[in-house]
């Protein structure tokens, strides 16, 4: 029996009883020569050495008549088909910021002013989703909006209903029907979607949905698909595979490394069984994996080269498949820019409650179109972020341009959590416990609902209605009720005199619009009813103030910095002035302004933070009204945090800070080093006209960037002895 009947005879029993493809996709006309597959594994980073043997394979003139890939070996052979060469696939991997793209959040310096604003809160980030089905949980920890963008820019050329046969080779992406179990391979369509499909591992993304079925990573079913090729009717196959055999389990191991495991079992099982159908006419191509592993992508430089030498070695081999293939039968395919579709019909596919002109008007993307891919990619975050929706992505059909909106897989209400601490180890401390729920977008034309609770040394409840309107809703208007408690202590030297407990609860009412991506401008009433008094005192008897005020002002803000901790780049500005006016016999007329300023630098590996601020709360009776209070991490780091009240001051810092660990890893958790210098002149009406004074700090710290926020434990050193070591956790500008 002939190798090409043998190959027809199961190509066919295995289209009839397990998978969806086009027939006979690689076979040719065998009277000119065999027909090659490229069968290419799943391993996440790995994939760089698939790319180093292709390069070999392209310079050894080795025809690839059809190419099937699993997970990111399907984002290879995706691109492959796409028309990009070896050398260039090489560069995508090795030049990709991996980080940023599998972070799934859209940088910050993409989002809005207010969207902006609204994550410096710290807390946490882990949503939760709340529906009438009850408690929805992400469905993966990793979001795949990062790769959904990237994959769209390298291959917009291709259109969303894309025939995979009619690429430069055909091509098929192997994924995991959820239901069943079964591979399958995705023959047309969306190529990005079937590449995303084809990768999204179990538990670290969400199930991925392609003509109303669920598909996860095609490594549970066919870690190598053999399978495949040799259904499309292939001859011979080059695979190339990266496949990590489980190692032995651990004793106890933990719910994590129980489910990893299990993933890794099922894979090299399957794996197993597809090497088992390679016969002696197929190449089997196993790369070292040595300093590797499927999370460093820091590392495709290497994976590449390993790559390579594998193939090399396989030389002769390679050479005689050239030799005895048919000819090679890619197609052209020309790379559309999107620049050349900026006058084509912008068609919205809108799974959102965001109505389709909002959607439009936000996007704003003709303009990006004509200017570059880069001012697109953050046009479509800014959108992403707009509307908390779970992914935005641009994309040609072929007869114009399709906007594609979904919303998030936990839907709109959502509960977040997280703490603020702080503590300095000598009796003063500081702790928090946050809580907010809120729903996004609050109607069709966005907005966000939040109330958000706030439980320990400060108590704090509010109630926040953001309600953008004007075509692309960047005019806003914003009510909110709130109550606050918080202790404030006054210090003379290193003795305490008095600690307060100030409580006030209010509404506020603000009107303002947004500047572009980077700031607000905004102005607005509030009126509030506060109570002071003391709970501590050696100053003698104090009586409470109790005092009603009402009033208006307004104000701008920017910002641009690239992350709120530990900035690379970019600056923050602000200015705020407030007219508050004493209703009843109690409290008297208040004025507070503020301003601020801040820039991020690059030094070298090293970056400078330069600070400075000043605030001001000026009243007929020197009451202590609106206390503003300094002290903690950035604020004199070496006294505790709130230890310094004051009715004004000028605060000035430079801060160098440094990362020590890997940044170009995906999967770490980001750690600093930092030398800081402060220096303030204060003022402190409440003893006295004009009593002021110079203060100046100094703090050595090591930082960690993590869900809670920063963590930072450090040393600070202050004026006649004051300072030693302080914890804070969470905490912002």
């Amino acid at each position: 029996m002939s190798l090409s009947f043998f190959r027809a005879a199961l190509s066919g029993l295995l289209l009839a009883t397990s998978f969806t493809m086009s027939a006979q996709a690689c076979d040719f006309d065998d009277a000119d020569g065999p027909d090659v597959a490229l069968v290419l594994s799943g391993g996440g980073a790995l994939a760089s050495t698939q790319i180093g043997a292709l390069k070999v394979i392209e310079e050894l003139g080795v025809p690839v008549h059809c190419v099937v890939g699993t997970s990111m070996g399907a984002v290879v052979g995706g691109l492959y088909a796409s028309g990009y060469s070896a050398a260039e696939i090489a560069d995508i991997f090795v030049y990709t910021d991996w980080a940023e793209v599998l972070g799934g959040r859209p940088p910050r310096e993409d989002q809005s002013y207010l969207q902006s604003e609204r994550s410096a809160d710290y807390l946490t980030g882990a949503l939760i989703g709340l529906g009438d089905d009850g408690i929805r949980l992400p469905g993966g920890i990793r979001s795949m909006r990062g790769l959904r963008r990237h994959f769209r820019q390298l291959t917009f050329h291709v259109p969303l209903d894309a025939d995979f046969d009619a690429l430069a080779v055909p091509y098929r992406a192997v994924v995991t029907d959820f239901a069943t179990g079964d591979p399958v391979a995705l023959s047309s369509g969306d190529l990005v979607q079937a590449m995303l499909a084809s990768m999204a591992v179990p538990g670290a993304f969400q199930p991925r949905e392609i003509d109303g079925a669920l598909y996860v990573d095609g490594g549970m079913a066919a870690q190598l698909p053999v399978q495949m090729a040799q259904a499309m009717g292939a001859d011979i196959i080059i695979a190339i595979d990266t496949t990590v055999e489980p190692p032995a389990p651990t004793a106890s191991p933990s719910m994590a490394d129980t489910l990893q495991q299990l993933i890794r079992v099922s894979v090299w099982r399957n794996r197993q069984e597809d090497v088992a159908r390679l016969d002696g006419d197929d190449l089997l191509l196993s790369p070292s994996l040595e300093g590797l592993s499927t999370t460093t992508f820091e590392r495709a430089s290497r994976g590449v080269a390993a790559g390579e030498q594998e193939a090399r070695r396989h030389e002769t081999r390679l050479r005689a498949i050239a030799d005895l293939a048919a000819p090679r039968r890619t197609r052209d395919i020309a790379r559309t820019h999107p620049a050349q579709m900026a006058d084509a019909e912008l068609r919205v596919i809108n799974n959102t409650p965001l109505n389709d002109t909002l959607l439009s008007a936000r996007a704003n993307v003709r303009p990006a179109l004509e200017d570059d891919e880069a001012l697109l990619s953050r046009r479509l975050n800014a959108l992403t972020a707009f509307g908390a929706l779970g992914e935005a992505d641009l994309a040609q059909d072929g007869q114009g341009l399709v906007l594609m909106v979904d919303e998030r897989d936990i839907g709109r209400s959502q509960l977040e959590g997280g703490v603020r601490l702080s503590n300095t180890f000598a009796g003063d401390s500081t702790f928090s416990v946050l809580a907010r729920y809120s729903r996004r977008p609050f109607s069709h034309h966005g907005g966000d609902f939040s109330l958000s609770l706030e439980l320990g040394t400060t108590n704090g409840l509010e109630a926040v209605l953001q309600q953008p309107f004007g075509a692309a809703g960047r005019y806003f208007y914003e009510p909110s009720l709130y109550y606050e408690g918080e202790q404030i202590p006054l210090n003379i030297g290193d003795l305490r005199v008095a600690e307060f407990w100030d409580q006030k609860a209010g509404a506020r009412l603000r009107f303002g619009r947004e500047l572009g991506d980077w700031g607000v401008v905004y102005a607005g009433g509030e009126m509030r009813r506060g109570r002071t008094e003391s709970k501590v005192s050696l100053l003698g008897e104090l009586d409470p103030l109790v005092y009603t005020l009402a009033g208006f002002g307004g104000g701008v803000r920017v910002d641009t910095l690239d992350h709120v901790s530990w900035p690379t780049h970019g600056m923050a500005l602000s200015g705020e002035a407030f007219q508050l006016y004493s209703i009843g016999d109690e409290g008297s007329d208040t004025v507070q302004l503020q301003a601020s300023a801040l820039r991020a630098f690059a030094l070298g590996q090293s970056h400078l933070l330069a600070s400075v601020r000043a605030g001001e709360v000026r009243n007929a009776n020197d009451d202590p009204i609106d206390l503003i209070t300094l002290g903690g991490f950035r604020s004199l780091s070496a006294y505790a945090q709130n230890a310094i009240p004051t009715n004004g001051y000028v605060y000035g810092s430079l801060e160098a800070y440094q990362r020590l660990d890997r940044t170009g890893a995906v999967f770490n958790m980001p750690v600093y080093v930092g030398l800081l210098l402060e220096a303030a002149h204060v003022e402190l009406d409440i003893l006295g006209p004009g009593e002021a004074g110079a203060t100046y700090s100094g703090a050595v710290y090591l930082g960690l960037d993590t869900v809670l926020g920063p963590v930072i434990l450090g040393g600070g050193v202050g004026e006649e002895g004051a300072g030693g070591v302080f914890l804070h956790v969470g905490g912002s500008f």
